[in-house]
């Protein structure tokens, strides 16, 4: 678990074979999701899910002249949904003496914790176009897939997710 922690933070976003200029699509992802995963699998498909968020803004920042501030929003929110995501295993010591159905069915609190966290994100910045607000919505939104892919039902559904966002 700490170790799985540690790679999150220390690995190079561009070394990794999905992160190559053109990231797979989040519905490619899902292409690895299979029942039966461990715990172990789980956490590699998360980690796959935030390093494609840091990979686009990896990409957006090596093209300032074409996206301009939005670079930088984009990564505010990824590095936000990695933290994120980094301070829910961690507090729930994922990976313990967990089932990979209990981890999966686990991702539902996940899911509500990046959207405060993204609630937040639009109080402090300021993302008239919504880039960064929409890369917490990717990274919920994989997380989604990742779960009816293992033929677990969310508690929500991504719309129910999205309208959360405006209700408060």
């Amino acid at each position: 678990m700490i170790a799985w922690l540690t790679s999150l933070f220390n690995r190079p976003t561009t070394s990794l074979p999905w992160n190559q200029h053109s990231a797979k699509s989040p519905l490619d992802l899902r292409d690895s999701y299979r029942e039966g995963m461990s715990v172990d699998e789980l956490l590699t498909a998360l980690d796959k899910i935030i390093e494609k968020q840091l990979s686009d803004a990896d990409d957006k920042l090596s093209r300032p002249e074409h996206w301009g501030p939005v670079a930088s929003l984009v990564s505010s929110a990824a590095q936000g949904s990695r933290q994120v995501v980094a301070a829910f295993l961690e507090a729930n010591e994922v990976g313990t003496n967990e089932s990979a159905s209990a981890f999966v069915a686990s991702l539902d609190q996940l899911k509500q914790q990046l959207m405060v966290a993204r609630r937040q994100y639009d109080a402090v910045y300021n993302d008239e176009d919504g880039y960064g607000g929409a890369t917490y919505m990717e990274v919920i939104r994989d997380i989604y897939h990742l779960q009816e892919a293992l033929g677990y039902t969310p508690s929500h559904t991504i719309a129910e997710l999205r309208e959360s966002v405006h209700s408060l």
